[in-house]
């Protein structure tokens, strides 16, 4: 009887082998520069570009913070002569024109290294995904070209400037709005509440005061159809 129960037993294990208990699958890479990217991903070009370099040097970000703080109203170009002899890379010494940048890369400074790291690694999946964010803001209708920035289609690019050269405006704007409905539910965008404190959106964006700049110092782009991000000095 006994053995008649234990070949009973070994005959289910063989006909119903155990059921696997099921995991979460790990996040996919993309859900995680989308959300990492979701909240710079509609800056201009000249001043994404040099975000993204400038990630590479968190270091040098947290000094420049508190080396370039400016009183309200300051024009950029003083300052970018002053800072030239600077020990600090090119694409950090341009972001000294918007401390408010340089504010949000160091709070932020886990988020940084991590934008860091991404571009230095995945440039190409970088520039693509920023890409896909934008076609994306553009079909919600939100993306649109206005007094402050203007945005044009080069190639299969996107490509964002300042509609003004010598102005450039940087927009605060709600990723959980602009690019309509998020496809990483688990994964919302980065937006850190300090980053919106007082402001007022409207249609999902927040314009400050422009910020007067030099053409071609400190600045740089996009070479998109090579994935390359570029620095003027």
């Amino acid at each position: 009887m006994k053995r008649s129960l234990v070949a009973c037993a070994v005959a289910c294990a063989l006909a119903f082998p155990p059921v696997a208990v099921a995991q979460a699958p790990a996040a996919p890479a993309q859900a995680r520069l989308e959300q990492m990217l979701a909240p710079i991903a509609l800056y201009p070009d000249a001043l994404l570009s040099q975000m993204l370099m400038a990630s590479t040097y968190p270091g040098q970000v947290a000094q420049a913070t508190h080396r370039c703080a400016l009183p309200r109203g300051f024009v950029a170009a003083p300052l970018q002569n002053e800072i030239g002899a600077q020990p600090l890379d090119g694409s950090v010494k341009s972001l000294c024109a918007f401390p408010a940048i340089l504010d949000r890369m160091t709070q932020g400074a886990a988020w940084t290294q991590s934008l860091g790291q991404a571009f230095t690694a995945q440039q190409q999946q970088v520039l693509d995904t920023i890409q896909s964010l934008r076609r994306q803001a553009r079909a919600t209708g939100h993306l649109r070209s206005n007094a402050r920035m203007t945005i044009s289609t080069v190639g299969n690019f996107i490509d964002l400037q300042p509609a003004n050269p010598r102005v450039l405006y940087v927009p605060t704007y709600d990723p959980s709005f602009v690019y309509g409905r998020w496809r990483w539910p688990d994964l919302p965008p980065y937006f850190p509440a300090h980053w919106s404190a007082g402001v007022a959106f409207v249609d999902g964006f927040y314009w400050g005061a422009g910020v007067t700049v030099e053409p071609g110092r400190f600045w740089g782009g996009f070479d998109w159809a090579h994935h390359v991000a570029r620095v003027s000095l």
